[in-house]
């Protein structure tokens, strides 16, 4: 099982006029639960907020409290030259959202929305609350709290969808139909007039595909089942739901949602409540070619955004956050990425509850500091590892060390700065290695204790291998390191040309040989052979009425009920946890401090290696 130590959201309270952090709860008791993922802990902050490793690592297993500045600039795609009010999309590039800014005709006579299968009934929700037949009623059929999640009835959808609302939605809802000559797209440009506090989803949490990318939104948040609902994309019902739960369990608490496809975007609940729109440019006219909606310079765009989304322009709070990856959950039974299938309900509303809480305390990374909050950016601290021993890590692990002197000579120059010639001392040297970039008082957070782990398990297999009987034995402890520590940073390309991108697989396009060996490429090669990404990885499918758009034929399902009404939600849902309150929180205790180096189990590196 992989296993990780557990660590709630700390509370952030008013009392008096002031404002007190509360360390929240963390089950240190169990030293291999707070080892096993260390590996998996440390790559999500690495990757959190960047277009690369969120598209390598694709199945993101965690939830961070996410802030945006006020006037930071953002883009919306439309048919429509009017500005946006309600819920709709948001691209952190313009690239993303021009995609979008093209004409979207209405039905022509006769080519309304189909009627669903036959034998469904009329089309309408369940009555407010229920669930789906059959679910959350009774006792668990295993003895272990594990349900089938439910399945949302393929129906015509009675939702309130705009019907001028044609815009910024992910790529395949989109109705690609012959437009109208006289029609036109848009490309909104909007700033936020106040800091946005949004719910950062990592991983590729907009791409739909059945791949496990939607796990954590579809499974934790909304707690229906990912691979039924993005086999018909469903991502306006998934944000309708998404809103609702913000607004309804939560309170209005969370603004949006950021999430990654092909770039970065926020599912924004309420544009007119905090945006103003700058300007409205019309683009040119007329329908894009069938599986031209992505091109290289769309691409180029999004790949300038591999290693952050820069500019400032969103801040995430690495000091509490909640992760599927600590929880007892077998993650990884039968994929090499993670997926939250074999998680039983009760697990799952563990992390949902979490979540909650998580929102409940406040600690946006801009209400941390207008609070005059101090908060240590583990994802900075984690940077500085990597960049210290990927190159090192990736030659000692290569052929082209030559011989035994030679490896030792590079290990030795790693840790000269941590050698007292006077006093060789291993032990005290694998100390000072594993704590060189560890802040002096770092608390007992997930990130703290994950990146001392990562750092002693690092400097431990250099100690190792350093003493080891020749070359063989010492790459073999480098090779092993490297397989636990699965950096990111190893895929990348070396040396592309000028008008060249380094391409990987990045929902909807993208080889399965493009994720194995990312390869420069000056043009987008054609994944109709070998899609990554199966039956979602190519252009949206032929017309299935002759000529009017391959979604004419039927209607996405409704969105879950909004959660935490009743006894049981309909989803098989205890109702939410109340918002902590100063002062409450008697039935958790403070964790113990991490241990010294060189005590536990992570003197090598665990059970849990993939």
């Amino acid at each position: 099982m992989f296993r990780l130590l557990f660590v709630l959201a700390s509370g952030l309270s008013v009392c008096t006029g002031q404002l007190e952090t509360t360390l929240s709860k963390a089950d240190f008791s169990n030293s291999s639960i707070a080892d096993d993922n260390a590996n998996h802990i440390f790559n999500a902050l690495h990757s959190s907020l960047r277009q690369w490793g969120s598209s390598l690592d694709h199945n993101g297993m965690s939830f961070f409290l996410a802030s945006v500045p006020e006037g930071a600039q953002f883009y919306h795609g439309t048919s429509s030259n009017k500005s946006v009010t309600g819920m709709e999309w948001l691209a952190f590039e313009p690239e993303h959202a021009l995609v979008f800014a093209r004409p979207h005709p209405k039905h022509p006579p006769g080519k309304g929305p189909g009627r669903g299968p036959p034998g469904r009934g009329p089309p309408g929700r369940r009555p407010h609350g229920e669930g789906p037949p059959g679910y959350g009623h009774g006792p668990p059929p295993d003895g272990r709290g594990h349900h089938a999640r439910p399945k949302l009835d393929y129906h015509p959808s009675d939702r309130n969808h705009p019907k001028d609302s044609d815009s910024q939605e992910p790529m395949h809802k989109r109705k690609l139909r012959k437009a109208d000559s006289n029609s036109a797209g848009y490309l909104h440009t909007y700033r936020t007039t106040h800091s946005l506090s949004l719910l950062y989803i990592d991983g590729m949490s907009a791409g739909k595909t059945q791949k496990g990318t939607l796990d954590s939104t579809d499974a934790v948040l909304l707690n229906v089942n990912p691979d039924e609902h993005n086999r018909r994309m469903w991502d306006y019902e998934r944000a309708e739901g998404l809103c609702k739960l913000a607004n309804e369990e939560w309170g209005g608490r969370v603004d949006g949602f950021l999430r990654m496809e092909m770039g970065f975007e926020i599912i924004l609940c309420d544009f007119e409540k905090h945006l103003h729109l700058e300007r409205m440019t019309q683009t040119s006219a007329g329908r894009m070619d069938p599986g031209s909606f992505v091109d290289i310079s769309y691409y180029r765009a999004v790949a300038s955004r591999f290693d952050g989304i820069g500019g400032g322009r969103a801040q995430v709070n690495y000091e509490d956050f909640v992760t599927a990856f600590a929880y007892d959950i077998d993650l990884f039974k039968s994929d090499e990425h993670p997926r939250l299938q074999n998680a039983s309900n009760t697990t799952i509303s563990r992390i949902r509850d979490d979540v909650t809480r998580m929102v409940f305390s406040g600690q946006f990374p801009h209400v941390r500091d207008q609070a005059g909050l101090p908060a240590r950016d583990w994802q900075a601290i984690v940077d500085e590892i990597v960049m210290r021993y990927s190159g090192r890590l990736e030659y000692l692990s290569s052929e082209s060390v030559d011989s035994f002197k030679t490896f030792q000579a590079e290990v030795e120059a790693l840790f000269r700065p941590f050698i007292d010639y006077s006093a060789r001392d291993a032990t005290a040297e694998a100390l000072r290695c594993s704590t060189q970039f560890t802040p002096a008082y770092t608390g007992v957070s997930l990130a703290a204790r994950t990146a001392h782990n990562v750092a002693h398990s690092i400097c431990k297999a250099l100690t190792s291998a350093s003493a080891a009987s020749d070359l063989a034995a010492a790459q073999t402890e480098i090779r092993e390191l490297v397989s636990y520590l699965q950096w990111t940073t190893w895929k990348k390309c070396q040396g592309c040309g000028i008008n060249q991108v380094c391409f990987i697989p990045i929902w909807p396009v993208g080889r399965t040989q493009d994720w194995e060996n990312p390869q420069c490429q000056s043009k987008l090669p054609s994944s109709r052979e070998d899609s990554y990404w199966g039956g979602f990885g190519g252009p949206p499918p032929p017309p299935m009425n002759g000529g009017y758009g391959a979604m004419d034929d039927f209607e996405y399902p409704p969105p879950p009920p909004p959660p935490g009404h009743g006894p049981m939600d309909g989803f098989g849902h205890p109702p939410p946890p109340p918002p902590p309150r100063h002062g409450e929180m008697d039935d958790f205790e403070y964790p113990p401090p991490p241990p010294p180096p060189g005590h536990g189990p992570m003197d090598r590196f665990g059970p849990g290696r993939h």
